[in-house]
């Protein structure tokens, strides 16, 4: 069996056109979706980019552990595991934070290349040109690369001219080169790292302007980090719309994949996951971005549902789609992988292979939750990442925004946007919650004095 991966950051669950949530053009993903099983509550574990890869590539949760750090070289990996079973793996991806600093994610694959120039990836200076000033600096994120802010920085070295001159066109394009390369091989597994639709957000103007044709203004690239009403309404619908025409080109990345397995001839021997790492907020509980990185904002930052939500479609030849509404992981990626490479998790895996979901042969599933979070060693005010526990109908987080012990307790079935916290209203739930989350964490590694602060116990 033949294995692809696809990884794309940033990619929002509501996102997908399938899920009928927002009015957003992805036919490709529509159509992998169509015949594939596609799992509704998926939920990101560790967060943001490098600890989820941490979950997926190890197979363990991660935030109980440590916040974004290199892949420690003393534990098997993912891509290793496969290889021991006779697999070749090669690892394609243009996120220029999985390889830099010695960061060893790509250890472990018998091969790996990086598309180099991504988010203050600077591999080739151009200093004879201006700072291109595409974004208004007091508009985006304030971090800065030799002066710019990161979307200008963007656009000064890439000076993406044609559709085919963005990130995700040039990986896709070597992935299908790859592929064109291996096809008649039959044991190979190929993972592809997407960092669109990760900011900044720099589509051609004819996609973006599907979602926001009469704008006039500077494009809002990039995210703030901080509070959404330093937009103006207009502004924060042009940033939304910048997003979405990430999403719409990272789609026909996607299907031009899709489509040169099938020209290969080898779409019934080819099994597919599309996953991504996490969300982003695009002004949703008065936020544009993942962390609270901006001086004026004074609020913790919690796992709610537009960070924590994210799209999981996994295709088996042969197979029937379904719709699965069992609550699934990241750390289920590296099961799965494990068992369509004809290998079982290995006992200190924290995850479980989807497959029998997937095909519709499981009676009962070990998870009826998911815990979304980011490293908890550093829990205090304007922390960003707070875990949010989605069990059943509810979403329940200890701590709320201004880190106070009240705690938040939200009807997903009634209130997806979380916006009403019901915890007066339902006490006894709440409490329940409380006592079960505190046990799943300490079940997953999280140090026994962590999860009493967290509580606000200690």
């Amino acid at each position: 069996m033949r294995i692809v991966v696809i990884i794309s950051d940033t990619f929002r669950f509501d996102y997908v056109a399938a899920h009928g949530l927002k009015k957003v053009r992805t036919p490709h993903l529509d159509a992998l979706a169509s015949r594939s099983a596609d799992f509704l509550r998926c939920y990101t574990g560790s967060f943001p980019t490098g600890p989820n890869r941490a979950d997926v590539y190890l197979g363990q949760y991660w935030f109980p552990q440590a916040d974004w750090s290199p892949l420690p070289t003393d534990r098997p990996t993912l891509a290793g595991r496969v290889g021991e079973l006779g697999y070749v793996t090669q690892w394609i991806g243009d996120c220029p934070h999985l390889m830099k600093r010695n960061a060893y994610y790509h250890r472990g694959f018998t091969a790996a290349v990086q598309v180099r120039g991504q988010e203050g990836d600077v591999y080739f200076t151009r200093l004879n040109k201006p700072d291109p000033r595409i974004q208004p600096p007091g508009k985006t994120r304030r971090t800065r690369h030799l002066g710019m802010t990161l979307p200008n920085l963007q656009e000064w070295q890439n000076e993406p001219r044609w559709e085919e001159d963005r990130f995700c066109c040039r990986t896709a394009d070597l992935a299908c080169r790859w592929l064109q390369e291996n096809y008649k091989a039959t044991k190979w597994m190929l993972w592809l790292e997407f960092f669109d639709v990760h900011e900044p957000w720099d589509p051609p103007e004819y996609l973006w302007r599907h979602y926001d044709p009469d704008y006039q203004g500077p494009e809002m690239r990039h995210p703030n980090y901080g509070p959404a009403d330093e937009y103006t309404p207009a502004e924060l619908r042009n940033l939304a719309a910048h997003y979405a025409g990430e999403v719409t080109l990272l789609d026909k990345s996607v299907g031009r994949i899709l489509r040169q397995i099938e020209d290969c001839g080898i779409a019934d021997d080819t099994a597919i996951i599309f996953t991504a790492d996490h969300g982003i907020a695009l002004g949703e509980h008065n936020r544009t971005g993942k962390s609270n990185i901006h001086p004026r904002d004074d609020r913790c930052w919690l796992m709610f549902e537009e960070l924590a939500h994210i799209p999981l479609l996994v295709y088996l030849p042969g197979m029937r789609p379904r719709k699965v509404r069992q609550y699934v992981q990241p750390v289920d990626t590296a099961a799965t992988v494990l068992e369509l490479a004809g290998a079982g998790p290995a006992p200190s895996d924290h995850g479980t292979s989807v497959l029998d979901l997937a095909l519709g042969r499981a009676r009962r599933w070990r998870r009826d939750w998911a815990i979304s979070s980011a490293y908890l060693g550093r829990l205090g005010p304007r922390c960003s990442g707070l875990p949010v526990l989605y069990t059943g109908r509810w979403a329940y987080a200890p701590r709320t925004e201004k880190f106070g012990t009240g705690g938040l307790l939200f009807d997903m079935n009634a209130d997806r946007s979380q916006t009403r916290n019901l915890l007066r209203k339902f006490p006894a739930v709440a409490k329940r919650l409380r006592g079960r989350m505190a046990r799943l964490l300490e079940q997953i590694g999280t140090p026994a004095e962590t999860v009493a602060q967290l509580m606000g116990e200690g």
